[in-house]
C-alpha cells in the first residue's frame, strides 16, 4: 500500500482519538481537578504506550540515546503535559465545539515552525491548507461566539 495513503490513515485514526478524547474527557473533568486529570489521562497514556513499546522492541526501547531522551521528554512536557493540561483547560471554559476547532490551528504553528526551524518549502498547496484551517477555525468561532 502506498505510504501517503497509509499516512493519511494514521492521521485520521489520529483525529478520531483526539475528538473522541475531547468529548470524553468534559465528564471526566466534573469529578477531578484539571492537574489531576491531565496527570490521569498522560500517565495512562505512558502506560498504554510503553506497553506497546516494550513489546515491539525492548532492546530498541532500551538502546535511546540520552539526546534523544531529552528531546522526547521536552516533547512530553509541551504536548503531552502543557498542551493537554491547556486544551483541557479550554474545555473546561467554552466547551469541546469550541476549544476543539481553536486546537485545531495545529496545523498553522507546525507549518511556520517547520519553516522557520527546518526551511521547510512552503508549497501552494501547504499554505493553501493552512489557511483554509484557520479560515475553518475562525468561522466555527464566529458561529459559537
Amino acid at each position: 500500500m502506498d505510504n501517503d495513503l497509509i499516512g493519511i490513515g494514521f492521521s485520521l485514526l489520529a483525529a478520531l482519538g483526539f475528538g473522541s478524547g475531547a468529548v470524553l474527557v468534559r465528564p471526566a473533568l466534573s469529578h477531578v481537578s484539571l492537574p489531576l486529570g491531565t496527570f490521569i489521562s498522560v500517565l495512562s497514556s505512558l502506560l498504554f504506550i510503553g506497553t506497546i513499546a516494550a513489546l515491539a522492541d525492548v532492546s530498541a526501547l532500551l538502546a535511546v540515546s540520552w539526546a534523544a531522551l531529552a528531546w522526547l521528554a521536552v516533547l512530553g512536557l509541551l504536548s503531552f503535559g502543557m498542551g493537554r493540561l491547556f486544551y483541557y483547560q479550554g474545555i473546561h471554559r467554552i466547551g469541546v465545539a469550541r476549544a476543539a476547532p481553536i486546537v485545531g490551528a495545529t496545523p498553522l504553528v507546525a507549518a511556520v515552525l517547520a519553516v522557520l526551524v527546518y526551511q521547510e518549502a512552503v508549497s501552494y498547496f501547504l499554505a493553501l491548507g493552512v489557511v483554509s484551517v484557520v479560515v475553518g477555525v475562525v468561522l466555527i468561532l464566529r458561529e459559537q461566539a
